[in-house]
């Protein structure tokens, strides 16, 4: 839950980082809350996260799995 917490934190105070919105879907999907895990894997699709950086993420693999 911390983390969660301060993921969001870091996106409240503008961050449009990839990296943040990855790592905040990966947490909310570990914590069972796969809706807004897959909601927040879209966005750092669209903010720039790379397939290659998926593809060698063996979280980012289940979660984009997960959120087809």
């Amino acid at each position: 839950e911390n983390a969660i917490i301060d993921y969001k934190h870091a996106i409240e105070l503008g961050s449009q980082n990839w990296v943040t919105y990855s790592n905040l879907s990966i947490v909310y999907y570990w914590n069972k809350k796969q809706i807004e895990a897959c909601e927040i894997f879209k966005k750092a699709i669209k903010l720039g996260l790379p397939a290659d950086v998926i593809t060698n993420d063996k979280h980012l693999i289940v979660l984009q799995e997960a959120c087809k």
